[in-house]
């Protein structure tokens, strides 16, 4: 019996443990998508801060889904935008504020353009979500995200 016993607790060490992905991925880019999302717009990072309170006090939807997912308010980042290229709500030349769930390591780089989808949270204040169509350049070209952006804005539908 003790043999067994052990062999159990063997087991139970050695089985597969639940744990947290992020398993997310974005629908497919559609002119749906696009009339839904507030801004979208090419650009780099031009400073990063921790959205500390009060700068948080307007965004209270977005603690929710943070802490929920294993994140602290910590994990939010304030990140500022110089816009090279608008699609839409966006101009060239304008600054953003793009707030940015960073828990799974999802960091903006200063070196990096990025093609950014994000929704007004409050005026003047956007949320890039992680499970959107947010990602580098080089990843919206791999993706046909600029040439699908491109048909869309031009009236045809790309889906």
């Amino acid at each position: 019996m003790r043999v067994f016993a052990a062999f159990c607790v063997i087991c139970a060490l050695l089985a597969p443990r639940a744990g947290f992905a992020l398993s997310c991925g974005p629908a497919p880019l559609s002119a749906q998508v696009v009339a839904g999302t507030d801004a979208i717009f090419e650009g780099t990072v031009t400073s990063e801060q921790p959205a500390k309170l009060p700068f948080l006090r307007k965004l209270t939807n977005m603690w929710d889904p943070v802490v929920r997912h294993g994140g602290t308010l910590d994990d939010l980042v304030a990140y500022e935008f110089s816009v090279t290229k608008g699609w839409k709500g966006a101009k060239d030349g304008e600054s953003f504020i793009v707030i940015r769930n960073t828990s799974w390591g999802d960091r903006f780089r200063a070196d990096i353009p990025y093609l950014v989808f994000a929704q007004e949270e409050s005026p003047g204040v956007f949320i890039a979500d992680i499970c959107g169509h947010t990602t580098d350049i080089k990843g919206a070209y791999g993706q046909n995200k600029l040439e699908t952006l491109r048909e869309i804005v031009a009236g045809k539908d790309a889906e």
